[in-house]
């Protein structure tokens, strides 16, 4: 479960192929997998190049996609961080 107070970083090996208004895909060699994510993804993967904390992930979709609500934009953020596998992104404390 995402923890509010962890700093959260894209896994540097996870390879990233942008599609555009589509999203991206990221995929894990050393687990052999893809993930598809959507636009707002693929803002969130990029943006964790470096160790960001939800708050600070949440403050940057507030500033790239107009009306988002922080409180839903904090319950989307924690299940997109629970839904990758490990290995994918790494949980920096």
């Amino acid at each position: 479960m995402p923890n509010q107070h962890s700093k959260y970083k894209a896994n540097p090996l996870v390879s990233f192929k942008d599609e555009g208004d589509e999203g991206a895909v990221l995929y894990n060699p050393d687990k052999d997998k893809c993930v598809i994510v959507n636009i707002v993804g693929a803002s969130i993967w990029l943006y964790m190049e470096e160790p960001k904390t939800m708050e600070e992930i949440v403050s940057m979709l507030n500033e790239k996609f107009s009306g988002v609500d922080a409180k839903k934009a904090q319950e989307d953020l924690v299940k997109f961080l629970g839904s990758f596998e490990e290995g994918f992104i790494e949980n920096i404390s």
